[in-house]
């Protein structure tokens, strides 16, 4: 069986200097045959938990389907595939989700997986077309699997598993207590892991903001000149308010990401780029951005409208004091009532007139081709300092998708660098590249 030193250096890349205590107690039940529920707060780290003691159990040398990972949303999707391929480069793993071409999957899925990660609904298409095999599947792992009931995937989660006749054991993660394990997982043998206590719980301030309705977004604007400039989010009830609020802001010379459930997968896929990678600040977005999106060293929380439900709000607010940090929440309100009258908070008061927020220390640059026409990370690092005369310190996050990639690129030097890169090759092609929009 694998030992977790094997994981070291991925482990270092991914920023975690020392495991924490879910992470540990997870490798260790990895020894076990039991299946493992596990209950922690958002931002306890549990990604990297269930992913190495998932890895521990996985063969290697064996070239089949041994593990799938499912997750409700293509975001964390997204995150728990970066974080399999970080700790374990090597593995064939293959990422499927809905809202692109299923040709790219099915193509992949020919070359002998070992471990698939992916929505419900995409695995449920693949394994219908009769694509995805699951006969050899041994483990499989849930994640935020109270998040995939809420969504309605319980009838797609049956369906997988019973289509796993080799399954033997199961991980599920889960932010909040199931009152009752769906009955095609009774019967394997599990052990609850409980980490909901209250040194793991969130630690924030609250402070409640007090406005007039027909000066609301000048409020707001007036905050994020009263707070110092870190990452923060700001919720909105419905996707065309969380667009007009961009689109004030904006006119306002304060750059912000926006990211709901109407944009393209695309346009979220580079908000959540943008925001991770510290080319923006500022992100507006619906409840859609509450769960399953993993972002560190969130510093402020400001619901410009109050959620509807007491979950709704634990969830957007697990967006902060992430990884023992602490969160500060604003809350838009003029009076609070039903649970929300139950917070201790303190009334903010604006100073107007204070300066704008600090502009985000890079921009992100925007390179046409990606996965599929065999860039990498390696190329486009090479061909920023070579050809665009950059440190590598001066270059930030590297995303590489299917069809595109982006960089983050500190802003003193991005026109700079733009200007010299922009009609050159890389790998003997000419790609379109600019700043992304």
């Amino acid at each position: 069986m694998k030992q977790v030193e094997e994981f070291k250096a991925g482990i270092k890349k991914l920023g975690v200097e020392k495991l924490n205590e879910i992470q540990e107690k997870c490798i260790e039940k990895s020894l076990k045959k039991d299946s493992l529920i596990l209950y922690a707060p958002t931002g306890s780290g549990k990604t990297l938990a269930f992913s190495l003691n998932s890895l521990l159990k996985l063969n290697s040398d064996q070239k089949s389907i041994q593990q799938l990972f499912i997750a409700p949303t293509r975001e964390l999707a997204q995150q728990i595939y970066d974080v399999i391929k970080t700790i374990h480069s090597d593995l064939s793993t293959v990422l499927v989700y809905g809202g692109h071409s299923i040709q790219t999957e099915l193509n992949r899925l020919k070359g002998e997986p070992q471990i698939i990660i992916g929505t419900p609904g995409r695995i449920v298409d693949l394994i219908e077309r009769e694509a995805l095999q699951l006969s050899e599947v041994k483990h499989m792992v849930f994640d935020e699997f109270d998040k995939v009931l809420e969504m309605g995937f319980l009838n797609d989660i049956e369906k997988i598993v019973t289509s796993a006749a080799s399954m033997e054991t199961f991980f599920l993660a889960s932010a909040t207590e199931l009152k009752i394990l769906p009955e095609f997982l009774t019967k394997f043998k599990s052990e609850t892991l409980d980490f909901r206590v209250d040194e793991l719980a969130p630690q924030f301030k609250f402070f409640q903001v007090k406005y007039e309705e027909e000066t609301k977004a000048k409020t707001l604007l007036e905050l994020l000149c009263n707070i110092e400039t870190d990452k923060t989010i700001v919720f909105c009830n419905h996707r065309e308010k969380a667009s007009e609020l961009h689109a004030y802001l904006s006119d306002h010379d304060i750059q912000s990401c926006l990211y709901h459930g109407g944009l393209e997968q695309n346009e979220r896929e580079r908000a959540l780029i943008k925001f991770k990678n510290g080319s923006s600040n500022h992100m507006i977005c619906t409840d859609l951005g509450s769960r399953g999106i993993d972002i560190d060293f969130v510093k402020y929380i400001i619901h410009y409208q109050l959620p509807r439900l007491e979950t709704e709000f634990t969830h957007r607010n697990g967006r902060s004091s992430r990884q023992n940090s602490e969160g500060v929440v604003f809350l838009f309100a003029n009076q609070f009532i039903d649970w929300l009258a139950q917070i201790e908070t303190s009334v903010f008061e604006i100073v107007e007139n204070e300066p704008l927020p600090d502009l985000p220390n890079y921009k992100t640059m925007y390179i046409s081709g990606g996965k599929r026409d065999k860039l990498n990370k390696v190329d486009i690092v090479g061909f920023l300092c070579k050809i665009g005369g950059l440190k590598s310190a001066e270059i930030g996050i590297i995303q590489v998708f299917d069809d595109y990639s982006l960089v983050a690129i500190q802003t003193d030097v991005f026109e700079d660098v733009l200007r010299e890169v922009k009609e050159e090759k890389i790998k003997g092609k000419r790609w379109k590249i600019g700043f992304a929009q």
